[in-house]
Formats: structure tokens, C-alpha cells, sequence
């Protein structure tokens, strides 16, 4: 990939929904996003880039993190329409799907950061987040747990984990 096309990317990316990134439509089925997603891998893979220079390595990395970043979020039902429903207020990227933010020591708004943990605690960290962000914080306490379990040294999640015990016993 060369510098223009990579610039090109980067300009934009904040304001590609996921289906732009994937280049799929918005009615696209489980295989049509999962080929797209296996053709943007092709091309930003960062294993792909290994011998570029450092900036183009940095680049390339911030592109595919975010197609895996949508690849995950459409091929999952439930995250989909919650995603579908963000679109449609124009949000292209919502807060609880975010990563490219370093997290704060203790969850603010009841969010967490998923890949910053072990991918077989992120769906746990996924649901916990959105359960927090809808004030049920008893359950995502369980959530956060089970996270842990598969992650029991995350920075991130034993954060959250306080935080959710913080807001439990205030109510």
C-alpha cells in the first residue's frame, strides 16, 4: 500500500461506518460481511506490512484494527442492531465500542475498552459494558466476573470490576 492510499484512509476513517469500512451494505448477510472482511484482511493485515517503514506499519495497524473492530460488531446479531440503532443517530462509532481511547483507571461512564483484554473475555467485557450502560450494574458484576476468568490479570477489567462494585454498593 502506498503512502496516498494509506493518508487516504486514515482522513476518513473516523467517519466510515462499519459497513463502509467492510464495503458491504447495510443489509449485508453473515458471508458477505465475513468475505469482505477476509478481502480487507488481505489488504491491511498487519502481518502483510511487517517490512514497511515504522510509520506505515503504525498506519496500517489503526486501519485493520478497525475493520476487525466492525467484522466483530456485524457478525454478531445483537451487536448489529445495537450498532444499526447508533447509525441511524448518526453515530459511526459508538462510545462502548471504542478502542482507539487509552482507558481511564476507573470506567467513567460505565463503558469498557474490550480489546484491550484476552479475546475470550471480550463478549463478557462487551455485554458488561453495555449492561453498565444501561445501569444494571449488579449484572454486569457477573458479566465482569466471567471476563475475568478468561483474563484474570487485565488491568482493564479488575478497573472495571471496582468500579462496578463501587456503584453496587452505593445503590
Amino acid at each position: 500500500m502506498n503512502d496516498a492510499a494509506l493518508a487516504a484512509w486514515l482522513a476518513v476513517l473516523d467517519a466510515l461506518t462499519y459497513y463502509e469500512i467492510l464495503g458491504v451494505g447495510g443489509d449485508a448477510t453473515h458471508d458477505e460481511i465475513k468475505a469482505a472482511f477476509h478481502a480487507f484482511a488481505e489488504a491491511f493485515h498487519p502481518d502483510a506490512h511487517a517490512t514497511a517503514e515504522e510509520a506505515q506499519r503504525r498506519g496500517v495497524h489503526t486501519i485493520f484494527k478497525r475493520g476487525a473492530e466492525a467484522y466483530r460488531v456485524l457478525q454478531d446479531p445483537a451487536s448489529r442492531a445495537l450498532y444499526d440503532s447508533a447509525v441511524t443517530r448518526g453515530e459511526v462509532r459508538p462510545l462502548t465500542l471504542s478502542s482507539m481511547r487509552p482507558p481511564p483507571p476507573l470506567p467513567r461512564d460505565g463503558t469498557i475498552q474490550e480489546e484491550l483484554v484476552a479475546i475470550g473475555a471480550r463478549p463478557f467485557a462487551h455485554r458488561a459494558s453495555e449492561l453498565a450502560a444501561a445501569g444494571d450494574f449488579a449484572q454486569a458484576k457477573l458479566y465482569v466476573k466471567l471476563a475475568l476468568f478468561h483474563d484474570p490479570e487485565s488491568a482493564t477489567l479488575l478497573a472495571f470490576e471496582e468500579y462496578l462494585r463501587k456503584r453496587t454498593t452505593k445503590a
